[in-house]
């Protein structure tokens, strides 16, 4: 199970993901008997624990409810 908060506390978000990517986190999930939720939870933790020559390179803008730009 992830790893809780401190206090033990959750906090509830809305995500919204293309089609084709839910799919694949769903496979993910499954492969690894995962809940959907525990499965982002413990990839979300995994990349925000890695040192930062290993998290991606980003270069945006946003415009509005636009935004543009390339991920590495």
């Amino acid at each position: 199970m992830p790893e809780a908060d401190e206090d033990g506390s959750t906090t509830r978000i809305s995500l919204r993901l293309p089609e084709g990517l839910k799919t694949r986190v769903d496979d993910a999930a499954s492969t690894e008997g995962l809940s959907v939720n525990s499965w982002l939870v413990r990839t979300i933790q995994k990349v925000l624990a890695a040192p930062a020559q290993d998290q991606p390179t980003q270069n945006f803008t946003q415009t509005g409810r636009r935004m543009t730009g390339w991920v590495r």
